[in-house]
């Protein structure tokens, strides 16, 4: 009997010792930690991390920068080049002169200009960056041939020269800035001025009356050499732009003979026209 009331008397304690801990105030409370606080969390995002990625205190994932390389390599500026532009510009041969010596030297060449459309075209490689870009540049010619008959005013015979020009060129660039986006990002508009030495190769042939050939001379000249242009290029592929430029050149002076004891002299060789062409973004 005695263990009965024992045993009654521990499940009361033990019913009153549960009752009095399920009626215990509970607090709980919900702390969101500061974004400056080391591992700090907002919501879902660890901020922490990623504030330290953009502040560049710590590297980026390898995935991270792949992505960053791809967005810089759809850039136009701030990369090497190198580029290729065709064109037929209109070619004159201007103020043909007679340095001969006297007493030749008094006659009148019947044909002092001379003018045709011939096909060029440039090799450049260089580097843009922002709002500059400067380059070297291989400028070739198609063969000028120029004829004559007759050669002089007050004389009869012909003459014929063959002219074949080159020149290399440091030209240099200015990018136009992208006001108010008037214009796509992709595409560059440019205003470009150059010079260097040109080779300038002549053969001469003069004739007779009846048209028979009487003799032949070559000679060659290394003037200096100009380039004014402007023009535009477009962004087709991150790596490929197309160009189309506008550009004038001066091959400078050229000189012919002597042949039959006879010289002459082009004080300027010149082309205008238009050129386009291609340009790979290394």
């Amino acid at each position: 009997m005695f263990n009965n009331k024992l045993k009654g008397s521990l499940t009361t304690a033990f019913a009153l010792a549960l009752a009095f801990g399920y009626s215990t105030s509970s607090f709980a409370t919900f702390d969101v930690m500061d974004q400056d606080v080391e591992g700090g969390y907002y919501g879902n995002g660890v901020t922490r991390p990623f504030k330290n990625a953009t502040e560049g205190t710590e590297s980026l994932s390898a995935e991270d920068q792949a992505f960053l390389s791809s967005v810089q390599r759809t850039r136009i500026t701030e990369r090497w080049y190198l580029r290729v532009l065709v064109g037929r510009p209109r070619v004159k041969l201007n103020k043909i002169n007679n340095n001969s010596s006297y007493p030749l030297d008094s006659l009148q060449v019947a044909l002092p200009n001379f003018t045709d459309n011939l096909y060029q075209i440039g090799f450049a490689g260089g580097k843009v960056w922002e709002n500059w870009g400067v380059e070297m540049e291989a400028l070739f010619a198609k063969r000028l041939k120029y004829y004559s008959n007759p050669m002089f005013t007050t004389l009869p015979g012909a003459a014929s020269a063959e002219l074949t020009s080159y020149a290399l060129l440091f030209n240099v660039q200015y990018i136009i800035p992208h006001f108010i986006s008037l214009y796509p990002r992709r595409l560059q508009l440019h205003l470009d001025a150059g010079t260097g030495i040109a080779l300038n190769t002549t053969n001469t042939t003069s004739y007779d009356a009846t048209g028979g050939p009487v003799e032949s001379a070559s000679a060659r000249q290394t003037p200096i050499a100009g380039m004014l242009g402007m023009g535009g290029r477009y962004q087709i592929v991150p790596s490929l732009l197309f160009d189309m430029t506008y550009r004038f050149v001066s091959w400078g002076k050229t000189k012919y003979g002597p042949v039959a004891g006879l010289q002459f002299q082009s004080n300027e060789l010149t082309s205008t026209g238009l050129f386009v062409g291609l340009t790979y973004q290394i």
